[in-house]
């Protein structure tokens, strides 16, 4: 949560269990919240244990890197697309199945309480 708030996505008041949100929920995208993780690695590591004798272990890291480079760009762009709101909408249009077969959920009350 430190992290969230250091990204100033969330407020949270000491002796309080309870964050809130700093913005509403479709403007807050998983790219800002990958963006605030401190230490993330990227999506796609390639492995640098391979063999570097041989032929194809001494040079697949540099093209393997090539691509998951250009992945990685491709999956953040994504990123900026979607956003919070978007994520909740589909669990409480889960939650509304499953209540149909006699599960309960709380999403939809996350999501009118954040909107």
């Amino acid at each position: 949560m430190g992290l969230l708030k250091k990204a100033q996505l969330i407020q949270t008041i000491n002796g309080q269990t309870h964050p809130t949100l700093n913005k509403n929920v479709n403007t807050i995208t998983l790219y800002d919240i990958y963006k605030s993780l401190e230490n993330k690695d990227d999506l796609f590591l390639v492995d640098t244990t391979t063999d570097q004798k041989c032929v194809i272990g001494g040079n697949i890291q540099k093209v393997l890197q090539e691509e998951y480079d250009h992945l990685q760009a491709v999956v953040e762009e994504e990123m900026k697309h979607i956003t919070l709101g978007n994520i909740l909408q589909k669990l409480a249009l889960l939650e509304k199945e499953e209540s149909r077969k006699g599960k309960t959920r709380a999403y939809s009350k996350i999501l009118s309480d954040r909107t």
